[in-house]
């Protein structure tokens, strides 16, 4: 039996969403990949691209906790509605942690910072 959450957990860039992506494949179930990034996605163009730089984000009602909050939620009521989800984020702060008792029993797949820095790309 094929738990309705899957986990991963790890630094940007350390593989999760290609790894997401390959799982989905390879699984006779039907999983849906979310990513906090899909909610990111969603913010107008040059809002993301500020945000992807490190750069404030200066527009009115710009509140990345709230973003994160409905991220949460979203997953909650897609769980709710019966679908299986792999979620791929940085689980990194006791609020997004505690969060995770929600979903109860998952499977967690966690990639550590020095695995992410010894990477060698070719």
């Amino acid at each position: 039996m094929y738990p309705d959450v899957i986990l991963f957990n790890g630094t940007g860039s350390s593989g999760k969403t290609s790894l997401a992506k390959e799982l989905q494949e390879l699984l006779a179930t039907q999983y849906l990949n979310f990513s906090v990034d899909s909610v990111l996605y969603a913010l107008p163009p040059s809002d993301l691209k500020c945000m992807m730089v490190g750069k404030p984000i200066d527009r009115a009602g710009y509140d990345y906790a709230q973003l994160v909050d409905g991220y949460h939620r979203c997953v909650r009521a897609i769980l709710e509605s019966g679908c299986k989800v792999i979620i791929d984020n940085a689980w990194v702060n006791k609020d997004e942690i505690d969060a995770l008792a929600y979903f109860g029993a998952f499977r967690s797949v966690i990639s550590p910072l020095c695995q992410h820095s010894c990477r060698l790309d070719f």
